[in-house]
């Protein structure tokens, strides 16, 4: 008899998501019962539903949660026009909030978990976006801890340190969940608005996330490109020449486009990150990668990286 339960469950969600739409007269503008009511009844239909026996499988309860995803997606639009007329904000945060649950929900059930961390790193871009244009107190601070959450699982949970070498070596889900999820902390950084006593603290630790995903990314290529496939990543900084080298190589161009990046952009903590990568590699190159050459290439090396540096400090001064 569960599929009964799963149909009278799903009518009271429809009946309780509709009534704030047919009784919106009846309730105040920020009134917020039955809103709270309408997700509540969506959570619990949603979890009756997935618990039913013939939905098995991850990819049925995926599947089964899209429809509910895409019901309060639909509502949180419907909410945002309204809030460009300073109405129906704090259920539009209520409702925003309960459809990024369920779009998470849905990816984390549907597909792996380098897509759940993309959609956090995305979701939490969107919350911070979206407070630009609506103004509330929850969703840049919930939109901040999805980011961390995001970066968390990129550096030290799953994709990364349980990471395995893959076929295609440059143009792989390494490059689009890194890549893109940099990419969610710059926006971030670019939308928050800082409070008088955050003083652009949040702004710097959302651009320095970026900075360290990418030059993460840029590692994980190199150890991918060298690496055999189906093998776990190994990060040979100190083995192979052709790999050391390109260790240093890699490092110093980054180090010098973070730096001009900042530069450009006028970001101080940015700015010192990049110079600290370009040390890092200078103190490579001198104390490890020079020594395994022979006299002849010992030669050609340094004078590649003084050709190197002196490109990047006519571009500094240029700048």
């Amino acid at each position: 008899h569960d599929i009964y339960a799963v149909i009278i469950a799903c009518i009271f969600f429809i009946l309780f998501f509709a009534f704030p739409f047919l009784c919106k007269k009846d309730f105040k503008e920020d009134s917020c019962p039955q809103w709270v009511a309408s997700v509540y009844m969506g959570l619990v239909a949603w979890f009756i539903t997935i618990g039913y026996e013939t939905f098995a499988s991850s990819t049925d309860k995926g599947l089964i949660t899209l429809p509910f995803a895409a019901l309060f997606l639909l509502n949180s639009g419907v909410l945002y026009r309204e809030t460009q007329n300073n109405k129906y904000k704090t259920p539009f945060v209520i409702v925003s909030l309960t459809s990024i649950f369920f779009i998470t929900a849905a990816i984390s059930l549907l597909f792996a978990n380098q897509m759940l961390t993309l959609a956090l790193a995305a979701e939490g871009a969107a919350l911070i976006v979206f407070n630009k244009k609506v103004p509330t107190n929850w969703n840049p601070k919930i939109g901040f801890v999805l980011l961390v959450i995001a970066f968390i699982r990129l550096i030290f949970i799953g994709e990364f340190s349980s990471g395995y070498t893959v076929d295609s070596k440059i143009f792989n889900w390494y490059m689009l969940v890194y890549s893109l999820s940099a990419a969610a902390m710059f926006v971030s950084a670019k939308y928050w608005v800082a409070e008088e006593k955050d003083n652009n603290t949040i702004k710097n630790i959302l651009n320095i996330a970026g900075a360290v995903l990418l030059f993460f990314l840029v590692n994980i290529e190199i150890a991918n490109y060298f690496s055999t496939s189906g093998e776990i990543l190994k990060f040979n900084f100190f083995g192979d020449f052709a790999s050391t080298i390109t260790y240093t190589i890699v490092w110093t161009l980054y180090g010098a486009i973070t730096c001009l990046i900042a530069f450009y952009n006028k970001h101080k903590t940015v700015l010192k990150i990049g110079i600290v990568i370009m040390i890092l590699s200078i103190i490579k190159l001198f104390l490890f990668d020079l020594w395994s050459l022979g006299i002849l290439y010992r030669i050609i090396g340094l004078f590649a990286m003084a050709g190197i540096l002196f490109g990047i400090s006519l571009i500094f001064q240029k700048f």
